[in-house]
């Protein structure tokens, strides 16, 4: 049950869920990242956008925006991939990625605490910041959207989009395209071969999963808090 490999099957599967449950999802992907030390605690509000994100602590990383009118905006960053302009510490190039993104929805990466979740370029006069990213997509609350200067930049510069912007990667953890249910997480385990070796561990890791997917419910008022 691996997540898909290809970005269109992925992109579609998450185009079909509702904005309430990326929501749910981005709260227990979110939870499982901190509770398994992958992850600082993260703001959960940001500029008025309720905010969830995920980290692997090797330098890749998802952040969601969610607008209370139903709109959502999402970013990844994949250190590895060519849409990796970090190292240009170029505010303007940074922030063209997000042509095309309402002003309002852009707003949410502006101007962000350097604390351990966000990674920030910033202005040459230092004076302004946006957060560093390798893909740009909303939602403008009835479909998804990749950002046209994400797509222009990849243009200009002969460069495969999803493959680049680390995508499918960064969106793997939340399981688009079946269920994100503590059954589907030990499942995913035992095809990677956790549980060979070590039975009691899936027992172990089903509890903490348990633990993991109630906090983050209950964030959202979906259940008791644990």
């Amino acid at each position: 049950m691996e997540p898909f490999t290809g970005w269109m099957p992925q992109w579609h599967a998450m185009a079909s869920l509702s904005y309430d449950e990326l929501r749910r999802r981005a709260a227990v992907v979110e939870q499982l990242a901190v509770d398994h030390g992958c992850l600082c605690v993260a703001p959960h509000t940001v500029h008025g956008f309720e905010h969830f994100s995920w980290a692997n602590g090797g330098g890749e990383s998802t952040n969601w925006f969610f607008h209370p009118d139903g709109r959502i905006l999402l970013t990844v960053f994949d250190h590895e991939e060519d849409l990796n302009v970090y190292g240009h510490d170029d505010y303007d190039l940074q922030l063209g990625f997000f042509d095309g993104v309402p002003v309002d929805l852009r707003a949410a990466v502006l101007g962000l605490p350097e604390n351990g979740v966000f990674l920030n370029i910033e202005s040459a006069d230092r004076t302004r910041s946006v957060l560093t990213v390798s893909g740009v997509f909303w939602f403008d609350g009835r479909q998804w959207h990749v950002a046209r200067g994400l797509t222009e930049y990849c243009a200009a510069n002969e460069i495969e989009l999803w493959s680049a912007s680390g995508y499918v990667y960064c969106t793997g953890e939340y399981f688009f395209g079946t269920d994100l249910t503590v059954d589907t997480l030990i499942e995913r385990q035992r095809e990677r071969g956790y549980y060979d070796r070590s039975p009691d561990r899936e027992e172990r890791d089903r509890a903490g999963f348990a633990r993991s997917l109630a906090t983050a419910e209950a964030r959202l008022g979906l259940g008791p808090t644990p």
